[in-house]
């Protein structure tokens, strides 16, 4: 089988939520082709949404590293060191991310939870203002998001909730 067809499984596997094979089928694809940073995005990804938290920042800077160009790689990125408790390093991927393509909502979202995570309201608002132009249809979920960060005790631990419930959605694995 070659990393192409593996590719396909593992996303095919990660989209039904059956993780730990999308893993192995995702790790299988990189060995055969190490230069394939859509790979690296699927394979940090579902890391992440293992809560493999290391692994999934090291798939995602080798997937940046091989095509800095890619948004959905520095978004990952972002939000992996987010969750991470990175959250200075998170807004510089995102804001790279959002360069490359400013048409993703989830890309706002997740600044809009980096900024507020240390304390940035202004620009907070703005991108959470910039994710409901995009995509009305979040704008409940959004404040519903808005209002369980504010009330968190554990912000870091709040934010990383709230990006592992969206990171099986529709809309937000595929880029």
């Amino acid at each position: 089988m070659d990393a192409s067809q593996l590719l396909d499984e593992g996303i095919g596997l990660a989209t039904s939520g059956r993780l730990e094979e999308a893993a192995t089928k995702l790790e299988e694809s990189v060995r055969i082709d190490p230069n394939c940073a859509g790979a690296y995005v699927h394979l940090g990804r579902t890391y992440y949404r293992l809560k493999r938290m290391g692994d999934a920042l090291t798939a995602l800077r080798m997937a940046v590293q091989l095509n800095p160009r890619s948004p959905a790689a520095h978004k990952w990125l972002g939000v992996t060191l987010l969750t991470s408790e990175h959250p200075y390093d998170a807004i510089s991927e995102l804001q790279v991310a959002v360069g490359l393509d400013p048409d993703v909502a989830s890309t706002y979202l997740g600044l809009y939870l980096a900024f507020h995570a240390i304390g940035r309201q202004v620009e907070a608002e703005s991108a959470l203002k910039k994710a409901k132009k995009l995509n009305p249809e979040i704008a409940n979920d959004l404040a519903k998001m808005v209002f369980k960060v504010n009330e968190a005790t554990e912000r870091y631990k709040a934010l990383a909730d709230i990006m592992w419930s969206i990171a099986p959605l529709p809309g937000y694995y595929f880029f």
